[in-house]
């Protein structure tokens, strides 16, 4: 074989290999991405029971797995979707009240969370404010222990 055509044979071969590498790379992170999401979906969803549990005026009219599991995920939306729409216009308000502004935030994703979902009732404002607080511990406490 002349020189130029195995040259041209090496080089494919080297695109071959990349083309492949990209594409495992890219397929590993989808799958990291999907454990991620079925992570805080459960998470999620043990955080909000919790919550039930301990919270007075948070409740769930249902305890089944399925519609513990439906209202983290709905959760889980309103947080990837909404929440960041509502942080980025509230930025003001935020920097103004050192960020403790947050906490109205999840306190109105809840709220919503309430809105959209039959299962959850939540009683006033403190109810919300308090089962805001648990599931943030929750989901904080759960991450310590979740691969990143």
């Amino acid at each position: 074989m002349p020189d130029g055509i195995v040259a041209t044979v090496a080089h494919r071969q080297k695109e071959q290999n990349m083309l492949l590498f990209i594409y495992k790379k890219i397929q590993l992170k989808a799958i990291d991405m999907i454990d991620r999401l079925i992570v805080r979906i459960l998470t999620n969803a043990i955080a909000i029971y919790i919550a039930s549990e301990v919270v007075s005026g948070f409740t769930l009219k249902e305890d089944s797995f399925a519609v513990i599991l439906s209202v983290g995920l709905i959760f889980g939306v309103i947080n990837f979707f909404i929440k960041p729409i509502v942080k980025l216009i509230s930025v003001p308000l935020m920097l103004l009240s050192l960020g403790l502004f947050t906490i109205i935030i999840n306190i109105g994703m809840l709220f919503l969370l309430d809105y959209c979902v039959d299962a959850i009732q939540i009683n006033g404002f403190w109810a919300a404010f308090w089962a805001m607080i648990v599931i943030s511990a929750v989901n904080i406490f759960i991450g310590l222990f979740s691969k990143k």
